[in-house]
């Protein structure tokens, strides 16, 4: 299973990351974080 979050740094939280854990129960996990290409410039 793979799953994209695109959201802004800001909006990383506990929350997230719980709800990250309980999607993925006891799966070793790959977390890749690289910075968004900015569309409007």
């Amino acid at each position: 299973m793979t799953t994209t979050y695109h959201l802004d740094a800001d909006e990383i939280s506990i929350e997230l990351l719980n709800s990250i854990k309980a999607m993925f129960q006891h799966k070793k996990l790959n977390i890749v974080v690289s910075e968004a290409m900015d569309e409007t410039e």
